[in-house]
C-alpha cells in the first residue's frame, strides 16, 4: 500500500502530527508513507523514521500557478496512492487528491470538502490540543490508536557531534547548560528581551547556569539586546548557527529550555527536554508543549493593555523551583 499525508505548514504542528503520523505506519506496517509538506518543514519531515520519502508542495509559492498544480496531479497520478491522510485542512489539497486518483482520501469535513473525501470526517469542536486533533481524524477513520501521545523529534549522531563542538567552542559548561529562546513568528508571542535579560541574571545568581541563545539568523539582533541588557550574566549566542538537527541536539543537552510559543520550543519537546513554555496569546490547551520531559506552562494574563511583558522574571523563577527544574 502506498499512502500519502498533506500535513500542516509550520514546525510546530509538523511535530504535533508524529504521534498521528506514527498511528499511520503501526495501522499499515507494510505501507510506503509519503509526506508532502512546506519547504520550510521538510528537514523535520524527513527525519521522521516512520516516512519513507517527503515532496514538496507548497501553494503559496511554488504551486501557486495553475500549470504547477497540474504538474502536482500527473505526479499523484504516476505514483497511483492507495490513500492519502490529510492533516492540512486546504480544500485545493483535498480536491488535487481526487484529481490525482488517490482512491480513499480521509480528512475533516471544512471548507465544502464533504463531497470530495471518500472519509469525510466531522468538524467537531476544536477546541483540543493538536496531537489529539489529528489523532481523533484517525480514531474516527477507524484506524487503532494505541500509542503514547509524545511528540517527537530525532536528530543523528552527526548533529549531536557537531552541536557538542559548537557548544564546547563557545566555552559552554555542559553540566549546567540552560537554552533561552526569544524568538517566535509573531511579535506578540515573544517575551521581552529585558524580561529574558532580568531571568538570565537571576539564573546565574541562583544557579550558576551556563546560558545559551538559541533562534535562526533572524533573531540575532533580539539576541544582541538580551545579552547588553544583562548584569551579571554573560550568554552565548547560537543563533543563526545551528541547523535544525543542530538545534534539537543542543536542547537534548540542556537542563532546561525556557521559550515562548514557537517551532523551537516543540523541537525542544519532541528531543525529550525539560521545558518552561512563556504563553500569552495562543491557548498552550490547544498548542502547548507534548514531550517526554517535564512540560511546564507559564500564561500570560493578557488584558486590553497588557502583554507578554506582565509575566514577570521573579514568577518564572518561582516555578523552575517549585518544579525542580533546576
Amino acid at each position: 500500500m502506498k499512502i500519502l499525508i498533506f500535513t500542516k505548514n509550520w514546525l510546530g504542528d509538523v511535530i504535533f502530527e508524529t504521534p498521528a503520523i506514527r498511528v499511520i505506519k503501526r495501522n499499515y506496517p507494510e505501507s510506503e508513507i509519503v509526506c508532502a509538506t512546506v519547504p520550510r518543514c521538510e528537514e523535520i519531515v524527513k527525519r521522521n523514521p516512520c516516512v519513507n520519502r517527503v515532496v514538496l508542495f507548497d501553494e503559496r509559492y511554488s504551486h501557486k500557478s495553475f500549470g504547477a498544480k497540474f504538474g502536482f496531479v500527473r505526479w499523484l497520478r504516476k505514483e497511483k496512492f492507495d490513500k492519502v491522510f490529510l492533516f492540512h485542512r486546504s480544500f485545493t489539497r483535498a480536491f488535487l487528491t481526487l484529481l490525482g486518483g488517490v482512491r480513499e482520501r480521509v480528512g475533516y469535513a471544512t471548507k465544502g470538502r464533504g463531497l470530495i473525501l471518500t472519509k469525510p470526517i466531522p468538524n467537531d469542536r476544536e477546541d483540543k490540543h493538536r496531537v489529539y486533533y489529528f489523532l481523533d481524524l484517525l480514531k474516527k477513520a477507524g484506524l487503532r490508536v494505541d500509542v503514547d501521545p509524545y511528540c517527537e523529534f530525532l536528530f543523528s549522531e552527526e548533529d549531536d557531534n557537531r552541536a557538542c563542538r559548537l557548544l564546547s567552542d563557545k566555552g559552554l559548561d555542559l553540566s549546567r547548560l540552560v537554552a533561552l529562546n526569544p524568538g517566535s513568528n509573531r511579535a506578540n508571542k515573544r517575551w521581552p528581551f529585558y524580561q529574558f535579560a532580568r531571568l538570565a541574571d537571576l539564573l546565574v545568581e541562583r544557579y550558576g547556569c551556563s546560558l545559551v541563545i538559541t533562534g535562526n539568523s533572524q533573531d540575532e539582533a533580539l539576541a544582541t539586546d538580551m545579552i547588553h541588557a544583562t548584569r551579571r550574566a554573560k550568554p552565548v549566542s547560537l543563533c543563526g548557527n545551528t541547523r535544525l538537527g543542530d538545534l534539537g541536539a543542543v536542547f537534548s543537552r540542556c537542563r532546561l529550555v525556557i521559550s515562548g510559543d514557537s517551532g523551537p520550543l516543540h523541537i525542544a519537546a519532541g528531543v525529550g527536554a525539560n521545558v518552561l513554555a512563556l504563553f500569552g496569546p495562543t491557548d498552550p490547551r490547544l498548542f502547548g508543549p507534548m514531550g517526554r520531559g517535564k512540560n511546564i506552562v507559564i500564561k500570560a494574563e493578557l488584558h486590553k493593555d497588557s502583554s507578554m511583558g506582565s509575566i514577570d522574571p521573579v514568577r518564572v523563577m518561582d516555578i523552575i523551583d517549585r518544579e525542580k527544574l533546576l
